[in-house]
């Protein structure tokens, strides 16, 4: 192997960099770049050994894990991650020893060297894994939601005060708490610990008022102003009753207190810039320690959206005609990293003609399969089953309702974006129709329009119980369209009435045309024939059919005289009639006297 052949096939690299802000491929010289002049790369090749006959590297490194796990007695991920990762670390070292009788190491000393902490961010582990696969292993075992046991875990984070950004501060946090605090359904409820290592005391103030204001409740060890910090304070378990979703140390001081009461069921997860600030140095308390990179790339992770993740994490697997079967693999990959999956959230599934059907999931299921791997053990693999209901088809920008237009087979599913969700309901109305008085349930940023024309032209019932807000609930209805009405949106001539029989709704429309008892005259002769009757006679009597009849009859007599230029005119027809003329005819018909003799000749007898 000659000199030149190890300087362009190993030592030369070309690499995609940005100058000027234009992306430029710039080539490297590796040892040029160490400073190794032409002798020291000849005294390398000297020492260089290469077996054409070894084992390939994929053999080796699954002997290594194996033998590890052996040695150890640990679990897959820690041979790999822990010890394997640890041992890169400790052979880089040795091999950048200037001094070569320091680059021998027995093997108990290795064992030890490898076994001495657990650090996590190894850049040659890195690049040897890819890190794509590595940050994802790394989160499915520490930031993963999954069965997740009662623990104190600490969690030490230290920012870089060049580059810190409260939001993306408020997002890890908000991370660490959705998969490590439950109190909800537990028997013993718990939340995290978080200390801001670098972060000044101004900026901790403003960070806790932002998540309180994100109704975060917190606990920091002080039970009132002034006073000072007490260990079993900040200890307290979360629950229903105090909502706790997090605790803060405001500072390093506070931690070991801490932990002296916490013990044996403590964690500590420790992510520092450079060197490690704090060491809790016990046996029976797991530490894990990794660079503050790892953040990023974890943060990075969950918010991720490719359709590479997705493809291999969610897929449909059933279509149906009113609903669609997905399997998702891992929940926390899946759902977007500001928003809670849940039934009624809304699914994005796309097919190979840029259509995407909208569904809204209705209900889901878990579903445990046994998998043999390669080297035949059996792996138990959880998988979410998710029933979803299609509302419509997104294309080109446009939603149209109807989902039998969507090219089979699908080829995508994600979770639909409020920006998307919007675009259903907002913009599903032509704005000179729009009338907007209410908003969706599970997300209220996203306005739902109804056409204002059409809504007050329709019957409408508002259902509830007592005190659940059915008055408030009409009248904002009301008093929306009235607000609108000389805005964007002008009802068609619309009229509302109100029949306020308890006298609720007066105060919430004062300009309105108030109508009472005191300036309301209602006319007798608009009454119908039950109305009347019930006023003017007698119930309950034995002869009331009677009078009824002839009341029935003198009132439509008196409305023909009264309107004669109506040819059809009935007792229950809304015609005036003179309520004098007809009791002076009933009085008139219970006194007069029939003449036995002749039945056309009859008196009346004057009782004045």
């Amino acid at each position: 192997m000659s000199l030149q052949y190890i300087k362009d096939n190993f030592l030369t690299y070309t690499r995609t960099e940005k100058i000027s802000n234009v992306n430029t491929k710039v080539k490297h010289f590796h040892h040029i770049e160490l400073g190794l002049s032409d002798s020291d790369l000849i005294e390398f090749i000297g020492l260089l050994e290469i077996d054409i006959n070894a084992v390939e590297f994929e053999r080796q490194y699954k002997e290594i894990i194996s033998l590890f796990k052996t040695t150890f007695n640990c679990s897959d991920f820690s041979s790999e991650f822990y010890f394997y990762n640890s041992a890169l670390r400790v052979i880089r070292d040795i091999s950048k020893d200037p001094n070569q009788t320091n680059r021998n190491i027995t093997k108990d000393e290795f064992l030890r060297r490898i076994n001495n902490s657990r650090i996590l961010f190894n850049e040659w582990y890195v690049v040897i894994k890819g890190e794509k696969a590595h940050y994802g292993n790394l989160r499915k075992e520490y930031f993963s939601n999954v069965n997740i046991l009662f623990k104190e875990r600490f969690f030490l984070i230290e920012i870089d005060q060049n580059s810190y950004s409260r939001i993306d501060l408020k997002i890890l946090l908000n991370l660490i708490i959705r998969n490590y605090t439950k109190i909800i359904s537990q028997p013993t409820p718990f939340c995290p610990y978080v200390y801001i290592h670098g972060l000044d005391n101004s900026e901790l103030i403003e960070l806790k008022k932002d998540l309180t204001e994100d109704e975060v409740i917190i606990s920091d060890g002080f039970d009132f102003e002034g006073a000072e910090f007490k260990p079993k304070s900040i200890i307290r378990k979360p629950a229903l009753s105090n909502k706790i979703k997090l605790k803060f140390l405001n500072k390093l001081e506070y931690l070991n207190s801490t932990l002296s009461l916490t013990g044996r069921r403590s964690e500590i997860y420790q992510f520092y810039l450079n060197e490690i600030f704090f060491n809790y140095n016990s046996n029976s308390i797991k530490e894990v320690k990794s660079k503050s990179t790892i953040l990023i790339k974890l943060k990075t992770l969950y918010s991720m959206d490719t359709t590479e993740t997705t493809d291999q994490n969610a897929q449909v697997i059933a279509v149906f005609p009113d609903k669609v079967k997905i399997s998702v693999k891992d929940l926390e990959i899946f759902k977007n990293v500001d928003e809670t999956l849940k039934v009624g959230s809304y699914l994005k599934i796309e097919d190979s003609e840029n259509a995407s059907l909208i569904a809204i999931i209705g209900n889901f299921q878990i579903s445990i399969r046994d998998i043999k791997d390669e080297n035949g053990e059996i792996n138990h693999i959880r998988e979410h089953i998710i029933e979803a209901f299609p509302l419509g088809v997104l294309r080109e920008g446009k939603f149209e309702r109807g989902g039998d237009s969507l090219a089979i087979p699908p080829k995508n599913v994600i979770p639909a974006t409020v920006e998307e969700i919007k675009k259903i309901y907002e913009e599903s109305i032509e704005e000179k129709e729009s009338y907007t008085f209410s908003s969706l349930s599970s997300n209220p940023t996203v306005r739902v329009p109804v056409n204002g024309n059409k809504f007050f032209n329709k019957h409408i019932a508002i259902v509830g119980s007592t005190g659940s807000g059915k008055s408030h609930t009409l009248s904002s209805i009301i008093q929306k369209a009235v607000s609108t009405k000389d805005g964007d949106f002008s009802l068609n001539n619309s009229h509302i009435i109100i029949f306020d029989i308890h006298s609720e709704y007066k105060s919430a429309f004062p300009n309105a045309n108030f109508i009472d008892i005191s300036n309301l005259a209602l006319p007798y002769w608009l009454l119908n024939s039950e109305e009347l009757e019930e006023i003017l006679l007698d119930t309950g009597e034995r002869d009331n059919y009677n009078q009824s009849s002839v009341f029935r009859k003198l009132v439509t007599e008196n409305k023909k005289k009264h309107n004669p230029s109506l040819t059809k005119v009935f007792y229950d027809t809304p015609l005036f009639f003179d309520i004098t003329e007809v009791q002076n005819a009933l009085y008139n018909l219970k006194n007069e006297t029939k003449n036995s003799k002749s039945s056309s000749r009859y008196m009346v007898v004057d009782a004045s």
